[in-house]
């Protein structure tokens, strides 16, 4: 019993750590657990809000293509590239710092002139970022672009330009919330749209971007801007800190800066000037509304109105929406740079320090109130559930809290590692209150089937003195002439090889799912059906005792080169309605079975004698086994105290092979 004694301490230590690593890995390895922790990310931005007064304050505006700039307009979608060049010089003239277009011009323009006037716009600008996607052929009029370093854009190359990829990560439930800084396209490294952006904005290159790894399990990695350290949420991402849902930013209408004194609207066609860019009094112009401003254009045109939809999932929620425009994505991308609002998360190592004491703290505290035994038990597992539901609302809170301060704290692992040590918390009471119970199983194992002490144990109603009725297979033995030879030899041979015997006969019983019943003298007792119940028990049993006798001939193959006398078996096998239970009084107890049908078993047994065979079934066992087995009718018989007579049968062996038998079984 000593061996069974566990400092407490070090199983504290040891299911803590194991339930740490389990929580830890699964978040971070199952994409499912990753979407949860993610999910939280996105319900910790909507409890921290949106930034106050933000669209005044920020140094981002979005220019919007927009219904009203599609119903105001002159000319139908799709817009000539003048359009764009106009956009371009205003804008220029407006004192914009950086102008930036997320939209793809992928085809050219049905008047050649308007690409070359576009073009020259951009060389003039000087500060215009081009967006751009990864390189494939694209079909027009029946003719293929070269697209190679264009970038699915046909003006990535214009002089005084740069190219930036506009594609957006999406995370396994396809919500946007990291933003990738270079993209490699081909043998070429290409910064993103909004790293583009930043670059222009900053007046830096490509090669003043570097990527710093983390150096030890207590870091994260970061990229490196200039003098600006941007901290990796992955090897590959920052996060966006968002400044709110959708609409956050500063939208302008694409009509209201093209709208100058040489643009006539259809609503100036009709009603006279209006011109929204340059009007002395009113116009965008002269409010310095675009000076040293980023100007990220793009579009803002619901998906199910036109092909310019550009709406993702985000971490933010509006009126029941997540949705936002891709424009504002690349703005709060940007955004998070400019302002140095960064989100950090804790390093990997402080991650897993954090889910272990959370763990170890959810272990302590289950098995200690266990420990007040209070009745009744069920009272200690509602302490528990209601100190983990406390405990996990009041990390999530305070993981809340944290992000104000934009710091992540690792949200489902400590949780999961929580519940993990609570579930070992329960395996370690159950093994200390069930010790005693192991030993007595390990005790009984001797005597009777494993499948018989398990149920005993984990169903204390089968212990119990009275039985049940039910359908049954039993099969009896015997060994021919055994006293004679056990007359010829010392009690102790005899008793070594009955051992033998019996040990090699058993554990074919318990092959075959029977269960051993009792021995007596040199004969043995089994049966099949309970304590658990086959529905091919007379099969099984009809299998078992050929195998029995194979298993015979080869004990009689090496007994006889020892020297010692060979020993033959008789079997009995019937199937019926038996009664099976625990018979027995105070203190010892016997799990057997009882009836006419038993009788008629051990009765067979004792008939091969008449006939000269090794194994008899009945006539029952042959209604439920015939096809399986190859027989001999050996005629009908009137056992002791029965008038009415039995068909009984020889069991010569298998009609298909054993192996196809066992499959049946199984």
């Amino acid at each position: 019993m000593s061996k069974l004694k566990f400092d407490f301490s070090k199983v504290a230590l040891l299911v803590s750590l194991i339930g740490s690593l389990i929580a830890f890995l699964t978040v971070e390895f199952i994409p499912a657990l990753t979407g949860v922790e993610l999910k939280t990310l996105d319900l910790r931005f909507n409890y921290r809000g949106v930034k106050q007064n933000y669209a005044d304050s920020s140094d981002i505006l979005i220019v919007a293509i927009d219904e009203v700039s599609l119903d105001r307009a002159p000319v139908k979608w799709p817009w000539p590239r003048s359009y764009y060049a106009k956009i371009v010089r205003n804008l220029k003239k407006a004192g914009a710092k950086v102008i930036a277009f997320d939209i793809n011009f992928d085809s050219p323009d049905l008047n050649p002139n308007n690409d070359m006037d576009f073009q020259k716009a951009i060389e003039e600008a000087g500060n215009v970022i081009l967006a751009g996607r990864e390189t494939k052929d694209i079909k027009f009029k029946g003719r293929i672009i070269e697209t190679k370093n264009l970038l699915r854009n046909i003006f990535i190359g214009t002089p005084n330009s740069s190219p930036g990829i506009v594609e957006v990560l999406r995370d396994y439930d396809g919500v946007c919330r990291r933003y990738v800084p270079v993209f490699s396209v081909g043998d070429t490294i290409f910064p993103s749209f909004g790293l583009a952006v930043l670059l222009a904005y900053y007046n830096l290159k490509i090669d003043s971007v570097y990527d710093f790894p983390a150096r030890t399990p207590f870091e994260n990695g970061f990229f490196q801007l200039g003098n600006i350290k941007i901290p990796k949420f992955d090897e590959k991402t920052w996060l966006i800190n968002y400044a709110g849902p959708a609409g956050t930013f500063r939208y302008i209408s694409f009509i209201d800066v093209l709208d100058d004194q040489e643009f006539k609207t259809k609503d100036e066609v009709e009603y006279g000037d209006i011109n929204t860019f340059d009007n002395p009094e009113y116009g965008l112009l002269h409010d310095n509304v675009f000076k040293d401003k980023i100007v990220v254009i793009g579009s803002a045109i619901p998906e199910f109105k036109s092909e310019l939809g550009d709406l993702l999932p985000v971490p933010f929620v509006k009126d029941e929406s997540n949705l936002m425009y891709g424009v504002e994505i690349h703005a709060n991308a940007i955004a998070t740079v400019i302002e140095r609002k960064f989100i950090k998360k804790t390093p990997p190592l402080l991650s897993f320090l954090i889910v272990f004491v959370f763990a170890l703290i959810s272990f302590l505290v289950a098995t200690n109130i266990r420990k007040l035994k209070l009745r009744p038990e069920f009272v200690s597992e509602l302490l528990n559930i209601l100190f983990l539901l406390l405990y996990f609302g009041l990390w999530i809170y305070f993981s809340f809290l944290m992000f104000k301060e934009n710091l992540i704290l690792p949200t489902i692992s400590p949780i999961l590692g929580g519940l993990s040590t609570y579930i070992g918390s329960v395996a370690y009471q159950y093994f200390i209150e069930r010790k005693q119970k192991r030993v007595i199983k390990r005790i009984f194992s001797y005597y009777v089937h494993p499948s018989v002490v398990n149920q005993l144990i984990s169903n204390p109603d089968i212990v119990r003195l009275g039985g049940e009725k039910r359908e049954m297979t039993v099969l009896f033995t015997d060994l021919w002439n055994f006293t004679t030879i056990s007359e010829a030899y010392p009690p102790e041979f005899i008793f070594n090889i009955l051992n033998e015997y019996f040990e090699t006969m058993t554990k074919v019983i318990f092959k075959y799912g029977g269960t051993l019943d009792k021995y007596i003298g040199d004969a043995l007792v089994a049966f099949w059906g309970a304590p658990i119940y086959y529905p091919d028990h007379a099969l099984r049993a009809c299998l078992c005792a050929l195998k029995m006798q194979f298993e015979l001939e080869k004990l009689r193959i090496k007994w006889e080169k020892e020297g010692k006398p060979l020993l033959y078996m008789r079997v009995g096998i019937n199937t019926g309605e038996m009664i099976v239970g625990n018979l027995g009084g105070y203190g010892r107890f016997n799990y057997t079975v009882i009836g006419d049908s038993v009788n008629l078993g051990a009765r067979l047994e004792a008939v091969n004698k008449e006939f000269g065979t090794n194994i008899i079934i009945s006539e029952y066992t042959y209604a439920k086994v015939k096809d399986f087995f190859k027989v001999r009718e050996l005629g009908s018989i009137v056992v002791k105290g029965k008038t009415k007579s039995v068909k009984i049968y020889e069991l010569l062996d298998v009609l298909i092979a054993e192996s196809k038998l066992v499959k049946i079984m199984s």
